[in-house]
C-alpha cells in the first residue's frame, strides 16, 4: 500500500527493494513505499503519475550501480523532467559505494539532495524522512 506520502526505491535488486521497504515500515515514519527496478522504470513512473494526475512520491532512493540505465543516467533523465516533478521530488543516491568521487559526484547535482550509505537503517530513515 502506497500512502499519500511515500518514497520510490528505485534498485535493480529486489531483495533490497524489499529489505528497504521493511527498514522503512519499521522506522515507524508515517511514509509508504513503492519501488521499481530500473532508472527508466522510475523515469516511466514518474511521467505516468505526472500524466494521470496522481501524487508524486516525496522523495527517491536511487541505486547508482544498475544495468539499463544507471543513477547518473536517471539523475540526466530526471533533469529533463518537467519542473513540477523535479521542484517537488527529493532524490537520494544510496550506493555501498566508498569512493569519494561518486560521493562529490552525486552532491554536486542539483537535483540531488543527499548521499546516503548502504546498508540503509531505521535511524537513517528517522533522520531523513522522519
Amino acid at each position: 500500500m502506497i500512502a499519500t506520502s511515500y518514497i520510490l526505491l528505485i534498485d535493480d535488486d529486489q531483495i533490497t527493494n524489499f529489505v528497504n521497504q521493511t527498514i522503512i515500515e519499521k522506522s515507524e515514519v508515517p511514509i509508504g513505499t513503492k519501488a521499481v527496478i530500473t532508472g527508466t522504470d522510475g523515469i516511466d513512473y514518474l511521467l505516468k503519475c505526472l500524466s494521470n494526475h496522481e501524487d508524486l512520491p516525496y522523495a527517491i532512493l536511487l541505486d547508482i550501480n544498475m544495468p539499463e540505465m544507471n543513477g547518473w543516467e536517471f539523475l540526466e533523465e530526471f533533469s529533463r523532467l518537467d519542473e513540477k516533478i523535479r521542484n517537488e521530488v527529493k532524490v537520494y543516491m544510496v550506493s555501498s559505494s566508498q569512493n569519494e568521487e561518486d560521493v562529490k559526484r552525486a552532491l554536486s547535482n542539483p537535483n540531488v539532495t543527499d548521499f546516503l550509505h548502504k546498508p540503509l537503517n531505521s535511524n537513517m530513515v528517522r533522520k531523513v524522512f522522519g
